[in-house]
């Protein structure tokens, strides 16, 4: 919250006994390039290790795969295209 306003949001799942994936993140088009991304991914992030995950998946829109890489994601391939146009990239991170 900034101003009583939500800015960002993110979810993370468990996909199995060693694995959870963030289902997605967003922030306000008005708060990037100010940190409130990699807070809430660093934030997510924490919530895997305390359920002693050993990694974190996530699918990337392409525009955003330079901002998981600076998090220690690393590209694993091409996934799946939403509305038949926007394509997604399978990431990863050991934790």
């Amino acid at each position: 919250l900034y101003n009583n306003k939500i800015i960002g949001v993110g979810r993370v799942h468990t996909i199995d006994k060693n694995t959870s994936q963030i289902r997605y993140m967003a922030v306000d088009k008005n708060m990037r390039l100010n940190g409130v991304g990699t807070k809430i991914l660093k934030d997510l992030i924490n919530k895997v290790k305390l359920n002693n995950k050993k990694k974190v998946i996530l699918h990337s829109r392409e525009s955003a795969i330079n901002f998981y890489k600076k998090n220690g994601f690393i590209l694993i391939k091409k996934s799946h295209k939403i509305f038949n146009s926007i394509q997604h990239y399978l990431m990863e991170k050991a934790i």
